[in-house]
């Protein structure tokens, strides 16, 4: 004996409801699940070592909180010229230093000689974001420079620590531009950020840039 059953038209793709994910996705290797108020979502792919960090309310995003952003290990000298080499250049991607992220920059040179001045510089773009010079006087040292560029409560204004070391103690009276400064760089655009040195006089003493990185903390 046959019974008529009624029932209503299903919809495709179920409601979050009815068990379903609310939105035709398309799955990616890597991606991840999110929802979203009335959808499941997927975040882009990261690459290898990035971690998923939360956005608050908005679409999680990869990055490379916690790790080693940017660096050079490779032993770089000066020649004999006056203009600034670049020991380290890297991209910092807009959005990752979000609100109130930290990026941490740490240097090791060495200085063979100390018959000249030597400029140590850190460049957003072509802005100067942190500087120290080495005057002449103190010999052969071992320069040791740590700079930390700090976004303060948004992404578009940034405090700055800069300070030097080195291994004759003179370097603390002769050491000159170390400094807490503000900025107001947009770091939710792509930025190229670049470690570069030089010294004034061609032929004299040989800066060394014998390994640096940057680190980036949120």
């Amino acid at each position: 004996r046959w019974r008529v059953v009624e029932h209503d038209e299903v919809v495709l793709p179920l409601t979050l409801a009815n068990g379903g994910t609310a939105k035709a996705l398309t799955a990616s290797n890597g991606a991840v699940v999110y929802s979203d108020a009335d959808s499941f979502e997927l975040t882009g792919v990261g690459s290898s070592g990035q971690k998923l960090t939360s956005a608050g309310a908005g679409a999680p995003v990869w990055n490379s909180i916690g790790n080693k952003y940017a660096g050079d290990n490779t032993e770089q000298t000066t020649g004999a010229t006056t203009a600034e080499q670049t020991f380290i250049s890297f991209t910092l991607t807009g959005n990752d230093m979000g609100a109130n992220g930290v990026l941490r920059f740490k240097n090791h040179f060495r200085i063979d000689s100390n018959i000249d001045t030597t400029n140590l510089t850190i460049y957003f773009g072509a802005v100067s974001m942190a500087a120290v010079q080495i005057p002449t006087g103190l010999g052969a040292i071992m320069l040791g420079w740590e700079v930390e560029i700090a976004n303060r409560a948004s992404a578009s204004s940034q405090v700055v620590s800069n300070y030097a070391w080195a291994s004759d103690e003179a370097w603390k009276t002769v050491v000159s531009n170390e400094h807490i400064a503000t900025y107001a760089q947009d770091t939710t655009a792509n930025i190229t950020v670049t470690v570069k040195g030089n010294k004034n006089n061609t032929g004299n003493n040989t800066l060394t840039h014998e390994f640096g990185y940057v680190e980036l903390l949120i």
